[in-house]
């Protein structure tokens, strides 16, 4: 669970988070993209050349997981797009979790999301992940 590494908590409501990742990209000269409102081809640009993008990702993680979990082809686990992105050694961003569940944290455990990459949870935070995590002021 390599993305442990990068994690915060906030009780800030999650439009002023995302500001912040917009201020953020804006510093590192990123172009910032809300990975829910991008279309394929900027999806395509930002698997051909993550140094030039900051991803944003909302997960109400009781809501939503289809996109989040991998799929099985010929016994084979296929990474979702928006996780293979998020993998990316060169790509910055933010992704803001509320209200975690035991199940999305399993899906996550086989995350290998960039170091660039900050996990803010927001809502219901377990223990463990509070223990590590430090506070998003």
């Amino acid at each position: 669970m390599d993305w442990l590494k990068n994690v915060f908590v906030s009780n800030l409501d999650t439009e002023v988070i995302k500001q912040r990742a917009v201020e953020e990209a804006k510093k590192l000269g990123k172009t910032f993209v809300d990975l829910r409102e991008a279309g394929e081809e900027l999806i395509n640009q930002i698997l051909e050349n993550p140094s030039k993008f900051y991803v944003y990702l909302r997960i109400i993680a009781p809501l939503i997981y289809d996109e989040l979990t991998p799929i099985i082809i010929d016994g084979r686990h296929i990474k979702p797009v928006i996780v293979r992105v998020l993998e990316l050694p060169e790509v910055h961003g933010m992704v803001v979790i509320e209200d975690v569940t035991d199940y999305l944290i399993a899906i996550m455990s086989e995350w290998n999301v960039s170091k660039n990459i900050k996990m803010v949870f927001v809502g219901e935070v377990p223990i463990p992940i509070v223990s590590r995590a430090m506070p998003l002021i």
